[in-house]
């Protein structure tokens, strides 16, 4: 299957020369399961959430302007995700500087790629981009309430008033209250990072959880 990424490049030189633009494209990375039965693909993996079920993986860039698929890799079992992600952005490329707010190249990418290492790849090429952060591995700063109740019980019955008084300091600025008994309106933070103050991350608390039906 690695001979296929030679001729994976070439079928897509021609779109990235006509569409992709390096001040103003809008990109979309993810990954597609490539539905297959046969029993010398390489890489087989499982998956409920996918129609196809099993098959091979691949990772795809797409302009979200024109819905052309910019670049394509099959991931196979000698790269990780990280590297086949690195091997398909060097495929395109790199930005200016980038500071703009109105210019691009802007990369968008579900929580399946929002961990830091993830992000440092796009980072690389100078791209601007939008994810929605990993539970893990992302290295954001928030934290929802109901993650430390254990640890603020636990200095309640070792009664210690003065450490748990300097915890709720602490960690106020970062502390997203998602006690669903408590209806509040929506609520917006923001954190920049200390070593690249470009990168910023930014937790929403919506007024509802959709996932419950409400009757307005």
């Amino acid at each position: 299957m690695g001979q296929m990424h030679p001729l994976e490049k070439m079928v897509f030189e021609r779109s990235l020369h006509y569409f992709f633009d390096p001040d103003y494209s809008s990109l979309a990375y993810d990954d597609e399961m490539l539905g297959s039965k046969a029993s010398d693909v390489e890489v087989r993996s499982l998956s409920d959430r996918k129609a196809a079920g099993e098959g091979s993986i691949i990772d795809c860039i797409c302009d979200t302007y024109f819905q052309i698929i910019l670049g394509m890799r099959l991931r196979t079992f000698l790269t990780t995700q990280v590297q086949n992600m690195h091997k398909l952005l060097e495929r395109l490329p790199d930005a200016e500087t980038n500071k703009g707010l109105a210019r691009g190249p802007v990369l968008v990418m579900d929580r399946g790629f929002g961990k830091m290492d993830h992000v440092e790849e796009v980072v690389k090429k100078n791209f601007k981009l939008i994810t929605v952060a990993a539970t893990l591995g992302s290295q954001h700063p928030f934290v929802p309430t109901s993650a430390m109740q254990s640890y603020r019980d636990k200095l309640k019955q070792k009664k210690k008033p003065e450490e748990l008084s300097s915890f709720n300091q602490y960690i106020e600025k970062w502390e997203v209250k998602d006690d669903a008994k408590v209806l509040r309106g929506p609520e917006l933070f923001g954190a920049t990072n200390k070593s690249n103050p470009d990168l910023h991350a930014v937790a929403i608390r919506d007024i509802f959880d959709k996932r419950i039906l409400r009757k307005s």
